[in-house]
């Protein structure tokens, strides 16, 4: 169990930095990922792929409004009639608990990322991580 909390704080090192050339070819997904998983987002959480998408729609399009994303999204879930309809609301809610879970992990690194002390909106830093990832070198 000890070996496991020590891996955890090794992930939180620093956040954007490209140690090595293989980090430099990452793709979206993958980087998107991988921040989230150093703030402390776990990858099994209902809101994580909601939360990964969004990131990367924010990333191309700066300008859209983040409320429009949980719409857009829930659109494209519900286009499989196999599976339970969804809403935007719900697909915010499941973002909101996985920010409070991480919130909870890692407060330190998403202070350090939002540069603010109190925890983030879902907006604040939905487009903080699109744009830290977009200025990376």
């Amino acid at each position: 169990m000890a070996q496991k909390e020590v891996k955890s704080k090794k992930v939180r090192g620093k956040l954007f930095s490209l140690e090595n050339s293989k980090d430099r070819t990452l793709s979206q997904d993958e980087l998107v990922t991988r921040v989230l998983m150093k703030l402390g987002f776990v990858t099994n959480s209902k809101g994580f792929p909601y939360l990964k998408k969004e990131i990367i729609i924010l990333m191309d399009n700066k300008s859209m409004r983040i409320s429009k994303l949980h719409e857009k999204l829930a659109l494209e879930e519900n286009k499989d009639v196999s599976k339970k309809q969804i809403e935007g609301k719900d697909i915010e809610r499941w973002i909101k608990t996985s920010i409070n879970n991480a919130w909870k992990k890692n407060k330190e690194g998403i202070r350090k990322l939002t540069g603010e002390e109190k925890k983030p909106t879902l907006e604040r830093l939905i487009s903080e991580i699109a744009e830290k990832i977009n200025k990376r070198p």
